[in-house]
């Protein structure tokens, strides 16, 4: 009798494997050369038991549980892949035994362009399958994603790149009971994500049209406004003393904050200061205007919490789905970032490909092109053929700006490529949702380039069961509009009762009162520490919700940091290329900035291409040409725009989306 382990099988899926992804094998060609070179494989495996089906199925059992139906394991891999629809996104294996489903699936046409997604924790397991069956249909697959001994959060990083809640899940208990540790943490993180995709589509839905309308109103002025990333990386270059990135508080307007106020302004000069919208008037109430202030939220509300407040010093960082009127407000500086709606993302996107487009051909309009194009491949073949006269001059007149625009392009990706992001003159910066505006400020602080981020009044819990701090908007209204028989407390209590309350513990390891939906935003922030394992992250309130990977620190300990009120004047100038030359040009020579002056610019092999030095190269790019060039864009942007959307009304979310996406 033949045995079920076939080396041919193997050796023609491992040679399968190696051409689809040729660095993973090279990770395993030590245990594929052994596995190779047994004599008996089936001890190798010994945690399979195989045997056929009365049918003549292959059929396997682990720890004494049938890995596949024992009657027709091909019938069962088709009743799970039946829960399929015209929504899913992607298929995810939570292993796959001997991988009847993996195969059912690669077999049906209809999925040649679905992304197939197999997490495998044990390498052994996946070799010990491809003896099975002929792998040749899943190898062969166009979005084939193999996750080989990756930790949890990387593989849900990778299912989270579809959605999670419109992947189709193929799993049995007993293909995770190897590792079943591995397979329930995942298991968690996705049911989390799930949750929080829930949440956000449920708002999406309810909100759309009118920030939809928002991005209409607001479309020319915040596509033309400076991106978010122009502050990428700055404080990484800027703090020379340390070595490393400037100290970053973020400021929320959680109930504790109200112990950390009286030391703001002291606490400024020794971090960059980002807060929330909802912490703003208190800051300025007490002489504190942070350097940047994050408002993300499209609602009314959220307007209210700024308006008539005006901060001279400060940065405001907002999306264009935000409040009108938010764009109306007395503030240094307002960059947008890349926006969460479809309409206002389909307005970044075209115009970034435009203003790309008209960049490149204005860099390749100017300038002697002869020297260029007498390197191209059309004037060596006119010289080898003998081509001459007016046949000669007009293919080189036609060729030329084609290789000097693919010559300057090939450039230009190459500086960005360098950069390690793509240049903020062509796209908006995306900093990301993870349900509150403290998150995406603390994803501001990490592109700011922070090492260093201190968190106040983040509290995500009730302390002393207080819901908000006093003196915040929500409590002055409250008060404001009280009366005897509806108090300013009573109106709390929705904010109290109303998220599902529960229990937690803060750093202190005493109880605090908290609800499922701040406990959400704790998993946001737990996750994006476990990403960003570089930044090191301290609280000055012990009395909020303890997020795994936050240091416990105090405002004294903050106080003994430096002054770097300097660096900070270095940190913005290098940013916005403009500002606070007068007080630099005064410390120009104290502990040897020079050198950090003189470090911005474009590389040298792009200087040297004459069609950008001629036309728009981004040292003497003039705030002029830089606003005519994203104008011509954004006519185009908004032109196309229109036509998708004839007909389409803006409370249609669903239409719009996908006018918009198609």
């Amino acid at each position: 009798m033949k045995s079920i382990w076939n080396k041919d099988f193997f050796k023609k899926n491992a040679g399968l494997f190696k051409k689809r992804f040729p660095s993973l094998f090279d990770i395993f060609s030590d245990l594929i050369l052994e596995i190779e070179n047994k004599e008996n494989v089936e001890s190798f495996f010994d945690f399979w038991k195989l045997s056929l089906s009365p049918k003549g199925f292959p059929c396997g059992e682990e720890n004494g549980l049938k890995l596949h139906s024992a009657y027709n394991p091909q019938r069962e891999a088709e009743g799970q892949l039946s829960a399929l629809d015209k929504n899913t996104q992607a298929l995810v294996f939570e292993g796959f035994g001997l991988g009847y489903s993996l195969l059912a699936a690669a077999a049906k046409t209809e999925l040649a362009e679905l992304p197939f997604i197999i997490l495998e924790p044990c390498p052994l397991h996946f070799f010990a399958s491809l003896f099975v069956f002929d792998w040749e249909a899943v190898f062969a697959h166009k979005n084939l994603i193999i996750a080989l001994t990756n930790s949890s959060e990387e593989a849900v990083k990778l299912i989270n790149q579809y959605s999670v809640t419109k992947s189709l899940f193929i799993s049995m208990p007993v293909w995770k009971s190897h590792n079943s540790a591995f397979f329930a943490q995942v298991d968690e993180l996705v049911a989390r994500n799930r949750e929080k995709e829930k949440i956000n589509g449920a708002t999406t839905k309810k909100f759309g049209y009118l920030w939809n309308r928002n991005c209409w109103r607001n479309a020319r002025l915040a596509a033309l406004l400076d991106d978010a990333g122009i502050y990428r990386h700055k404080a990484l270059a800027t703090d020379i003393e340390n070595g490393g990135g400037l100290p970053f508080l973020l400021v929320a307007a959680g109930p504790s904050l109200g112990k950390i106020l009286p030391y703001l302004r002291e606490i400024s000069k020794r971090c960059i200061i980002v807060a929330v919208d909802t912490a703003l008037r208190l800051l300025i109430k007490n002489g504190c205007q942070p350097d940047f202030v994050v408002l993300t939220d499209p609602q009314y509300y959220a307007w209210c919490h700024i308006a008539g407040i005006k901060a001279p010093e400060s940065v405001l960082v907002t999306l264009a789905e935000a409040y009108p009127a938010v764009f109306r407000e007395k503030f240094r500086k307002i960059v947008t970032a890349k926006s969460q709606m479809p309409l206002g993302r389909f307005i970044e996107e075209k115009m970034a490909e435009n203003a790309r487009k008209i960049f490149l051909d204005k860099a390749c309009g100017k300038g002697s092109l002869a020297e260029e194009a007498g390197k191209s491949d059309f004037a060596v073949a006119a010289d080898e053929s003998g081509l001459t006269g007016t046949a000669r001059k007009s293919g080189l007149l036609k060729t030329e700006k084609k290789y000097v625009f693919d010559r300057t392009e090939e450039k230009l990706n190459s500086h960005l490529a360098g950069q390690g992001e793509e240049n903020s003159v062509f796209s908006k910066t995306d900093l990301g949702s993870g349900g509150s505006v403290a998150s995406c400020a603390w994803n501001f602080c990490h592109l700011c380039g922070a090492r260093k981020i201190y968190l106040a009044g983040l509290d995500l819990a009730f302390p002393e069961r207080q819901t908000h701090i006093k003196g915040s908007t929500f409590e002055q209204k409250a008060h404001s509009s009280s009366s005897r028989l509806v108090t300013g407390e009573s109106k709390a209590l929705p904010s109290y009762f109303g998220g599902n309350l529960t229990e937690g513990k803060n750093y202190l390891g005493q109880k605090v009162k908290t609800d499922s939906r701040m406990k959400m935003f704790a998993w946001w922030f737990e996750s994006r520490f476990a990403q960003c394992p570089e930044v090191k992250n301290y609280t000055l309130s012990p009395e909020g919700l303890c997020i795994p990977g936050v240091q416990l620190s105090s405002v004294e300990e903050l106080l003994r940091e430096p002054d770097i009120s300097l660096e900070k004047i270095i940190f913005f100038e290098k940013s916005e290329g403009r500002g606070k030359s007068d007080s630099l040009n005064q410390k120009r020579n104290e502990r040897g900035f020079e050198k950090v002056l003189n470090s911005g610019g474009l590389e040298s092999g792009i200087r040297s291409l004459s069609a950008f030095e001629d036309a728009l190269a981004f040292d003497n790019f003039s705030e002029g040409k830089l606003k005519e060039l994203k104008e011509k864009a954004f006519d185009k942007a908004f032109e196309e725009m229109e036509k998708r959307l004839t007909g389409i009304s803006l409370k249609d979310f669903d239409k719009v989306k996908k006018a918009l996406e198609s």
